[in-house]
This record gives structure tokens, sequence and C-alpha cells, in this order.
């Protein structure tokens, strides 16, 4: 799966990167992609041959882009014991100079850290996990020579020309490993270096998907999934069975879908992973979502809500009692909002316990727990037990029938705070979806204090943002929905411009767009009359333009997303 370097499977903002520390001008930046546009060579190789930058420079950023040490094998000394490891031939073939051995690990200065062929051909080769370290080209060859005396002439560069000998050893080396020895077998290192590449991406999905005549991998960044390259087809089944191994799933059973869990540090962060597989005509398809354990990312501001929406669901929070729904579709974020509610009231005077399915947010202090269906424990069992536990706060990950709704309402009845989510469109929706379970609504509306509803939105990448103003008519609609007066001049600015490190995409990151019910007296008693609640401004956020269309809206106006991206994310009909 291997990219060319300085556009390659990290994808990149090297351009940018270069800009911001002042290598080169942004002129400098424009003439070399009208070059690369010409001559069809690579961005860095373009810009080198223009004397605006040294090698060492350009691969120094590059490095920063991926997220990876740079070498310097001018200053560098290699440890003798390291560079043991490889014979003359091996190191010419890998292209790679052994640094230094730490523990289990090796650290090697290559040219292309993206190339995890080679990289695992290196780990089969050694028996150590492999820590790769950027290194220009041209310094690589130089060590090839002081440590392995190999000419000039023998030199072979990494493009792709001559024997391809990673590939080569990979492929031995699976053709003549077992499954039943699957930790002897490069696939270890290839779905470690898998994962590490979708954590430093920020992934929240890897998808693993076999064809014919390849293996395919994708990585969901930001909602939208990005192609991150190809294996050769002969590496899936030795792939999917290291991660059965590691999810603790029968490796046999190939015929029927599985599920499966395990735990990783990645950069010295905990990951939580959750496995998916799926038998198809090709092969299992293998997803897998990626959970950071960490509570620093749980807090509200960051979460992206607005000061008015923030005031309100604390407000909510603080009280003693009562049921608060986070209402969204799949994907809207309702799980982390959840989560971070839970950190806001985990105090060391409260029991605090969840019943989820899965467990996706471990949160030191609170007890979870997980359904088992198979056992006879669903989320309704588990919530009648949960209240012999003498709780303070009980979190349901989600309503999916009338008994679990029931059990809800009775627990925030009986004088505890219940938090839990529902498929629903907008936060008025709650009720109605809940009246489609067969829910009383007399019951919901007593027990209720809060319904809150979100979608999530990319935001403008900071190096995508240019001043041209949007066209009159998506201002207009802009400020229709934010409710802002025509005679009052607003500025929308377009996106339609990626900069370099976006070639596919002008977004980085997303942001929540949220609306909230507070539900009391007033509110039950005009919802239990109204006959049209959608219609009535004092009952439906949106009619008085504080709906989640009005806070994307806002959204754009203060230059965080746009408008099609707002649009993008739920029917405009809601409003």
């Amino acid at each position: 799966m291997s990219k060319p370097v300085d556009g390659g499977v990290l994808g990149g903002r090297i351009g940018a990167i270069l800009l911001s520390e002042g290598l080169i001008s942004e002129r400098t930046l424009q003439r070399a992609l009208e070059l690369q546009k010409q001559s069809g060579g690579r961005l860095g190789e373009v810009l080198i041959s223009m004397g605006a930058l040294s090698a060492a420079q350009f691969y120094r950023a590059l490095a920063k882009q991926l997220q990876t040490p740079f070498c310097d094998l001018k200053a560098t000394t290699p440890d003798s014991n390291a560079l043991k490891l490889f014979t003359a031939a091996e190191a010419k073939s890998f292209r790679a100079i052994p640094l230094f051995i730490r523990g289990n690990t090796i650290d090697v200065a290559v040219e292309n850290p993206t190339d995890l062929n080679r990289l695992e051909a290196i780990r089969a080769k050694t028996g150590y996990r492999v820590f790769p370290h950027l290194a220009v080209p041209e310094d690589i060859d130089q060590a090839l020579r002081l440590y392995y005396e190999i000419p000039d002439a023998e030199a072979e560069p990494g493009n792709g020309k001559g024997k391809d000998f990673a590939s080569q050893e990979v492929g031995v080396y699976l053709a003549q490993s077992n499954e039943g020895r699957v930790d002897d077998t490069p696939a270890v290192a290839m779905v470690d270096n898998l994962l590490l590449e979708a954590a430093r991406r920020g992934s929240s999905d890897i998808h693993i998907e076999p064809f014919p005549d390849k293996t395919t991998v994708r990585f969901r960044i930001d909602g939208v999934l990005e192609s991150a390259g190809d294996f050769p087809r002969m590496h899936h089944e030795a792939i999917i069975t290291r991660l059965k191994v590691l999810g603790g799933m029968d490796v046999a059973e190939k015929r029927l879908p599985l599920d499966g869990r395990f735990s990783t540090i990645i950069d010295n962060r905990r990951y939580d992973l959750r496995l998916s597989t799926l038998p198809t005509i090709f092969g299992e398809k293998a997803v897998i979502r990626l959970l950071e354990q960490t509570t620093e990312h749980l807090d509200f501001a960051r979460l992206g809500l607005s000061p008015d929406v923030m005031e309100k669901l604390q407000k909510a929070l603080a009280l003693p009692h009562g049921l608060i729904i986070v209402g969204g579709p799949t994907g809207s974020g309702k799980s982390t909002t959840l989560a971070t509610a839970l950190n806001t009231v985990n105090t060391p005077g409260k029991n605090i316990v969840t019943v989820e399915d899965p467990v996706e947010y471990i949160i030191p202090g609170v007890n979870h727990t997980q359904v088992n269906i198979k056992a006879g424990l669903n989320f309704a069992t588990v919530i009648r037990h949960i209240l012999r536990q003498d709780p303070d706060v009980i979190m349901v990950g989600e309503i999916r029938d009338s008994e679990t709704a029931e059990m809800a309402f009775r627990a925030a009845l009986t004088g505890h705070l219940v938090l839990t989510t529902i498929h629903a469109n907008d936060a008025l929706s709650v009720l109605t979806r809940l009246e489609d379970m067969g829910v009383n609504k007399y019951l919901a509306l007593t027990s209720m204090v809060a319904m809150f509803s979100q979608r999530l939105v990319r935001t403008i990448c900071p190096w995508c943002k240019y001043t041209e103003t949007a066209p009159a008519q998506v201002i207009e609609e802009v400020k229709n929905a934010a409710g802002i007066d025509n005679g009052i001049d607003v500025t929308v600015a377009s996106t339609t411009r990626p900069c370099v490190g976006c070639p596919d995409r002008a977004y980085k990151r997303r942001t929540a767009i949220s609306e909230i019910i507070l539900v009391d007296d007033n509110f039950r008693r005009r919802y239990l009359e109204s006959g049209d609640p959608k219609s009535d401004p004092l009952l439906n956020p949106a009619r008085r333009h504080e709906g989640l269309l009005a806070d994307g809206a806002r959204k754009v106006i203060q230059g965080l997303t746009t408008w099609d991206e707002v649009l993008s994310v739920f029917r405009t009909s809601q409003d």
C-alpha cells in the first residue's frame, strides 16, 4: 500500500507546512505547483530542483507532515549491533539503515516510512518491531556506501525499479507460515502499522475489504471514507486471522459474522478497538472502530456546543433527578455527548452506573455494564438491577424498545438522573419517536427534563480558508436560517479551493451543531394542548431560529464550516 512519499498514504499538507515555517513563499509554492503539473514529478523534487530549499529542509518538513521522526544520517552514528542485523544485500534491498535497538524495537532510517510492505519485511528479517525514521534518500545512499561498502552503481533507489525485495520477502514468509502461528508472520507488523497509521490520521474506523486481485483499506476520517491504499490479496487471510486473534474471536469460523474487541497503546495513548467481520464472496471484510480512551476531549466547549445550548444542558445536568435524552441519527456523536455529560456530573459523592451495548468510553469512577443478550442481560433487566445498587446517575446507552423506555422513565421518576439516547431527527421528534414505540406520552413528559439533538459537521481546514464571498443567494439562505435581518451585513466565506495538504477535501475535524428543549411545566401543558407541536414556535426551537439549521448557519457565519456542509448532514425539511 505504498505510495509516493510526498503525496502518499498519509495524505498531507506539506506545502502548508513549508509555508508556515517560512521555508518558501506563497509565490514559490504556486510556481512549484505549476511546474509539477507540467513535469508530473513530485512536489518535493520540484522545489529542490528549483533551489527553493535543500533536501534536508524538505524532508524535515515531510517528517512533520507524516508525524514521523526525521533522522539526519550525516549527524547520526548507528549502533554497531543494529548494523549487524542486515547483510549488505539486505540493506541494499531494504534501502534502510538500522540505527538503534530499544528492547523489542529497532529504529530504522528509511526513505518512505509509509511503505508497509518494506517495514514488514524488515520485521520478518530482524524479529523486532520496526520504528521508522524518515531520512534523505541521498543520505541513505551515502550510509550504504559507508557502513556496507555498497558502490554507487549497486545502490538501487526505492522507485519501484529492479528487484522488490520487500514484497518478495513478505510473500515468501506468508506462504511458508502456518495460520495457527500467526504471531510468527509479518501480519503482526502489517496490522500494527495499519493501526498506527489510522490513529495518526485521526480515523474513527478502518475498513479492510477483499476483492479478487487486492485488499482495499479505507479510513473514515471526519465522517467520510478515504482510500488508504491496497494490500496484495495474498496477505488478506493472514491480516484477518491476526485481527481475530487480537479480538478474541474464533479464527476457524469464516462463514458467520463475528464481533470482538481489544485494547492497545498507540503513540502513548490507549485505544479501545471494536472489531466486526462479515463474510463476502471474496473473503471476510473487517471493520475496526478506534476509540481513544481519554477524557481530555470530553468537554462541551471542545465538542462545539454553542454557549446558549451548553448553559441549558448544564442546567439540566445539575438537577437531582429527571430524564435527559440525546437524539440524532447514527454517527451524529450521541455517545460522545453522553460520555461528556457523565464526565461533567462525575464526582466522588455520586454513584454512577451505565448499561451500554457496547461500552465505548471508559470513564474513571463510573461503573460500566455491558449488555449480554445471549445471557439474558438486556437493557431493561440491567436497569432493574441497577436500581437496587443505590445509584445517583444512570446512563442507558440507547432506548430501543418500549420496555427499556418505561424502565428509564420510572427510574427518573423515583429520584434518579437518567441519561440516554434515541434515534430521532431533532429534539422535538424525540417525543414522536417514543410515541411510535408505544410509550405513554404522559409518562414521558412527566419524567423528562431535557431533549437534546445534534449533528456533526466538518470544519474548514485553516489552510483552505480564503476571503472570496459566497454567492448572494447562499448568504440570504444563511441569514434566513440564522434569523438575521436582511439589512444586516454578514460574511459567508466560500471554501472550494483545497490547500496543498487537502487535495481531495477542504475540511479538517468536525464540530457539533445542536439544539435543546428544556421540559418544564409550561412546555408539558402546551405540548398536550397543541394539535401540531412542530408548527408552534414555543415548542419547536427551529421555529424561533434556535434549531439545528440555525446553529449550523451561525457556525457558517463564524467561518467554522460551509453552508453546503451544513445542508449535507440533515434534512432541511425539519425547519
